[in-house]
C-alpha cells in the first residue's frame, strides 16, 4: 500500500468523524496519535496506582473514555505507518470500529512489521466486538502469513489470551481450551518464548473443565522441548573466556522456564488435595497476631490471596476480594491475604523506596499498607518460602480457592476472570 493511499483513507475518515462530531466544534490543539496513546496509558495507570481503577473492565472503560475525549486532537496528516497504526487503535477505542478496520485493513496489505501489527489489531477488533469465530478465522490466516520462528517472541499471545478469556467468561470452556491449544501447538517448545503465560491461562480453564490431563500433556511437552532447546544451545555456543560464559543469561533463562514447568505441574498435582498449612510470622486483622491456621476455616469456603506491597495488579486483586466477600460473605466465604518479607518497601504511588528493612519495621509498614488499601480480612506475613516452596506461586496476585473440607479446588494466577471465580465459589458454597 502506498503512502498516498493511506493518506486518502485517513482524509476520508477524518471528514466523516468531523461530520459526526459537528463542524461547528472549536478546533483543538493537534497531537500525534502516539502522543495521545502515551497520555492515555499514563492517565489510566495513575488511576490504577491510586486504586480508582480496580478491574479490567474499568481499565478499558477509562481508556475508551479518554480516547473519545481526545480523538479530535489526533493529527491525521503526514502520518507514518506506525502512527497510522496507533490511530487505528484510537479510533476503535473511541467507538469507531468500522473506521478503525478501514485503516488497519489498508496497512495490513503491506509486508513489513507494521502490516503484521495491523493484522493483529484487526483480530483484536473482531474479538472486542464479539466476533469470536471471525477472529479465529483471521488467526488461522495470520499463522499462514506469518509462520512462527525462533526469534518470534510474542506472536498472537495477546489476542489468544483475550479471546480465550472471553470464552471463559461465557463458560465456553472447550472453546477456550481449543484457542489456547491452537496457539501453543503452533510453536516449537524448544525456544524461549511466553508459552508459559498461555499455559497459565490454559491451567485456569482446565481446572474448572476437569481437563487437567490436557494441561499435564502440554506441560510435559513444553518441559521436554525446553530441555532439548537448552542442550542444543549448549552444544552450539562457544565462549571466548569464563567471563563471557558467566554473562550469558540464556542457559539461566532456560533453567528458569524448566523450573516454572515443574512448579505449574506441582500446582496441578495440588488441586483436589488438602491445602498446605502456612506458617505466618505476624497476622493482621485477626484474634491473634502470631497464629492463624487454615484449619480454622474448615466448613467454610476460603480464598487465599497471595500478594506483595510492590505489586500494582495486586491492588486490583484486593478490590476483587472485597467484591467476593460482599457478595458471598454471608453465605460462608472467607478470605486470607498472604504476603512475605521483602527486605524493602517501594511505594507504588510515589516510587519512593525504603531499603534494608528489618522484620519489625516491615511488619509495621505492611500494616500501614493494609489499612490504606482497606483490607479488613485476616492477612498473614511470613518467609518468602510461603510462595514458591509451599504453594508453588509463579506470579502475583494468585488466588487459591479452598473448599469446605480444606481441599484446594482452584488456583488462579493474575487478576480478572471474575465470572469464573464466581462460578467456582458458587459451586463450592
Amino acid at each position: 500500500m502506498t503512502g498516498k493511499r493511506t493518506a486518502i483513507v485517513l482524509l476520508a475518515i477524518s471528514l466523516l468523524l468531523s461530520i459526526a462530531h459537528g463542524c461547528s466544534q472549536e478546533k483543538k490543539d493537534q497531537r500525534f496519535p502516539s502522543e495521545i496513546d502515551t497520555a492515555i496509558s499514563d492517565s489510566v495507570m495513575s488511576l490504577v496506582r491510586e486504586g480508582k481503577v480496580t478491574s479490567r473492565d474499568q481499565f478499558d472503560e477509562q481508556r475508551n473514555n479518554l480516547a473519545k475525549a481526545w480523538i479530535d486532537e489526533a493529527r491525521t496528516d503526514s502520518l507514518t505507518r506506525s502512527d497510522s497504526l496507533t490511530y487505528g487503535s484510537l479510533l476503535f477505542w473511541s467507538g469507531n470500529p468500522e473506521a478503525a478496520k478501514a485503516i488497519l485493513g489498508h496497512i495490513s496489505e503491506g509486508s513489513d512489521r507494521k502490516a503484521r501489527g495491523a493484522y493483529e489489531s484487526l483480530i483484536t477488533v473482531e474479538i472486542e466486538t464479539g466476533n469470536g469465530e471471525r477472529a479465529e478465522e483471521l488467526m488461522t490466516k495470520y499463522r499462514e502469513l506469518y509462520p512462527p520462528s525462533p526469534d518470534d517472541a510474542f506472536y498472537l499471545y495477546e489476542q489468544v489470551e483475550n479471546l480465550g478469556g472471553r470464552y471463559n467468561d461465557m463458560n465456553r470452556l472447550d472453546d477456550a481450551i481449543r484457542v489456547y491449544l491452537d496457539e501453543l501447538y503452533s510453536r516449537s517448545f524448544d525456544t524461549l518464548c511466553v508459552s508459559l503465560r498461555l499455559a497459565g491461562d490454559l491451567m485456569n480453564v482446565c481446572q474448572e473443565a476437569g481437563r487437567l490431563d490436557v494441561l499435564r500433556e502440554v506441560l510435559g511437552r513444553m518441559k521436554q522441548g525446553l530441555m532439548m532447546g537448552l542442550e542444543g544451545y549448549k552444544s552450539q555456543v562457544v565462549y571466548t573466556d569464563s567471563t563471557e560464559r558467566a554473562e550469558d543469561r540464556i542457559p539461566q533463562s532456560y533453567a528458569l522456564y524448566i523450573t516454572n514447568c515443574d512448579q505449574m505441574m506441582a500446582i496441578v498435582d495440588m488441586v483436589g488435595k488438602p491445602a498446605p498449612e502456612i506458617g505466618f510470622t505476624y497476622v493482621y486483622n485477626a484474634d491473634s497476631t502470631s497464629t492463624l491456621s487454615l484449619d480454622d476455616f474448615k466448613g467454610q469456603v476460603l480464598v487465599l490471596d497471595f500478594w506483595n506491597t510492590w505489586c500494582i495488579p495486586c491492588v486490583i486483586g484486593f478490590e476483587e476480594v472485597k467484591t467476593l466477600l460482599a457478595d458471598y460473605g454471608d453465605k460462608g466465604l472467607k478470605a486470607v491475604g498472604v504476603t512475605s518479607f521483602q527486605g524493602y518497601y517501594r511505594d507504588i504511588d510515589t516510587g519512593e523506596i525504603e531499603e534494608e528493612l528489618n522484620e519489625q519495621r516491615e511488619i509495621e509498614i505492611t500494616g500501614e499498607y493494609i489499612e490504606k488499601r482497606g483490607m479488613t480480612w485476616p492477612v498473614g506475613i511470613g518467609d518468602r518460602s510461603i510462595f514458591k516452596k509451599t504453594y508453588n506461586i509463579l506470579s502475583i496476585p494468585t488466588f487459591v480457592i479452598i473448599d469446605r473440607e480444606g481441599n484446594v479446588r482452584f488456583v488462579h494466577s493474575a487478576i480478572g476472570q471474575m465470572k469464573q471465580k464466581r462460578r467456582i465459589i458458587e459451586k463450592l458454597l
